[in-house]
Parts: structure tokens; C-alpha cells; sequence
């Protein structure tokens, strides 16, 4: 039996009409949605309740987002670190070694649930697999546990920390590898999940509380469900054809919020999908997993 095709129904959450919506993340702790826009160099913040939204300038061009101390956001950008306290709108930038800027760059991320800091990079010319996946050390030090990424995107762990699922956009492929929670060490990756050749593909992720993968699939106006075992079990059309990256967050952790791109599209395209660019959100039956806290001794 194939996967089941879903049509279900997305509520713009807001309409921010983002060029590069991206690294969606829930902040338990204040009951917000923060994200990105990455060609735009903005940094979101969206409340369900009150639906108020908040929007800060980036210094640079911003990749991802991760939670850190009292209520304080890390960010990591094309080559630069920072950590943003949203009570004083302030940004402290953080010296970042480890990595050839000139080669890559950082993309996508996660923390895992010993508070380490794990980024998927890019190659810069987004023509070969030459960059990595790093772990943050002690002392804002960027170590390489994975060679041979093309473009490194959604980064997510199984529900018992078994596994680490990495993300290769260009090569269409979710890697799985074996997870070492206590030593921070990934084990050789396998290809969990390849995609039909076509544009665009596999992009951010989410992991449920059922151990299920959740993708968005860019450039192919949907999100793909696929069980532990890898087998994919439901396809959900979007109204945007580019949707960018998923995060479970609301009440219960039940609302997958779904950011999307705009750029590079033309009229035509917008108007077939006038969401483009907007936050969705899907009311879920399953619930997430609450994302985790960069350890202060890692941070700064």
C-alpha cells in the first residue's frame, strides 16, 4: 500500500510574504515561534495566542536559530555566530573557528538532548558534496563529524537518541546515522530516504513524539510523513510550492508550523500560490518533541 495523499487544510498563521522563510523553532519557555528570513536578514517571533509578531533586524544574512539561557536565542548565519537577547533587542557576536567560510557555509541545525549544538553546511557553489556537519565544542569551536554535504539542511533525533537524521538537499537524501548521545559521536551515515530526481527536494525537518520524520519538500509544494523504518506513509499537498521547514509548537506541541520561500518566483507562480512565503500551520492528531537547550558551558 502507498502513502496516503492528504489534502489537508493550512491556516496562514501570519502572512509575512518571507523571500526565505527558514529554521522555524519553538520557544517553550515563552510560548513563541521564532524563524528566519534569510534573504532578508530578519529575525521573526509569532505568538498563537494573541497572534502578535515581532520582527528584528539580523546583523548579516542569518541560517538558523537555537535556544540558549534565559530566554536568549543563538544564531549561527552564512559566517558568523551570535547570541540575541529579545528584551533588549541586543546582539552579541561570537568568534566562530572550525570551519572554512570561503568553502561553505552553516544552513540548518538542532540541539540535541545533552545541549549540543549540531549544523549541517553548504557548499558555497551549491555544485559539489565537499561540506560537512559540525558539533559545537567547548569555546565556540566548530568540529567536522561528517564529510561529503552538498547542501546540509534539516538536522533532527529519534525520539530515544538512537538516531541523527541529516538532510542533503542537493543529493536528495536524508541520511540516518547512529547516534552516541553520551560521547556526542554520529556513526557512518546510510541513506535513509532518497527523493525522485526533479527540482528541488528534501529540505528542514521535524521528528515527532512517534519517532516519525516529518519534510518539507521544496520546490514540490509538500510535506512528506515517513515511519522509523523510512517507508513514506502520507504525502500532505501545501499551497505554497515551496515550502522551507517544519516545527511542532502550540498547545500540547500539536500545531506543525510550516515557513516558506517567495524568492525566484515568478508572477505566474505567485499566483498560483499566493501563500508563498507565508507561516501555515496544520492542527497535527501527534505531537512533537520539545526542542532542547545549548548548554551554557558550550555557548559562551
Amino acid at each position: 500500500m502507498g502513502p496516503k495523499e492528504l489534502t489537508i487544510n493550512c491556516t496562514v498563521a501570519h502572512p509575512c510574504r518571507n523571500a526565505l522563510g527558514e529554521g522555524p523553532i519553538w520557544d517553550w519557555r515563552t510560548g513563541v515561534l521564532w524563524w528566519v528570513d534569510i534573504l532578508d536578514s530578519k529575525l521573526w517571533r509569532y505568538q498563537p495566542g494573541t497572534h502578535a509578531v515581532t520582527v528584528w533586524d539580523a546583523p548579516r544574512y542569518p541560517a538558523c536559530l537555537a535556544l540558549h539561557g534565559a530566554e536568549q536565542l543563538l544564531l549561527t548565519g552564512r559566517n558568523w555566530s551570535a547570541c540575541f537577547s529579545p528584551a533588549a533587542g541586543s546582539w552579541q557576536d561570537i568568534a566562530t573557528t572550525g570551519i572554512d567560510f570561503s568553502r561553505e557555509r552553516f544552513n540548518d541545525g538542532r540541539v540535541d538532548a545533552k545541549g549540543r549544538w549540531w549544523i549541517g553546511a553548504m557548499d558555497r557553489q551549491l555544485k559539489s558534496q565537499i561540506a560537512g556537519v559540525y558539533c559545537l565544542q567547548p569555546g565556540w569551536q566548530w568540529q567536522r563529524q561528517r564529510s561529503g554535504i552538498g547542501l546540509g539542511n534539516g538536522i533532527g533525533f529519534s525520539p530515544d537518541a538512537r538516531w541523527m537524521y541529516v538532510t542533503d538537499t542537493l543529493a536528495k537524501t536524508i541520511y540516518r546515522h547512529e547516534f552516541d548521545l553520551q560521547a556526542g559521536r554520529i556513526g557512518p551515515g546510510t541513506a535513509w530516504v532518497s527523493v525522485t530526481a526533479g527540482a528541488g527536494g528534501p529540505d528542514g525537518l521535524t521528528v515527532d513524539s512517534e519517532g516519525f520524520v516529518w519534510s518539507a519538500q521544496f520546490d514540490r509544494a509538500a510535506i512528506h510523513r515517513y515511519s522509523p523504518d523510512g517507508s513514506l506513509v502520507a504525502k500532505i499537498a501545501l499551497p505554497v510550492r515551496r515550502p522551507t521547514s517544519v516545527e511542532f509548537g502550540g498547545e500540547g506541541l500539536k500545531t506543525l508550523f510550516i515557513t516558506s520561500a517567495s524568492m525566484e518566483m515568478s508572477p505566474q507562480d505567485l499566483e498560483a500560490h499566493p501563500m508563498s512565503g507565508n507561516l501555515l500551520s496544520i492542527d497535527c492528531d501527534v505531537s512533537g518533541m520539545p526542542e532542547n537547550v545549548v548548554a551554557t558551558a558550550l555557548a559562551l
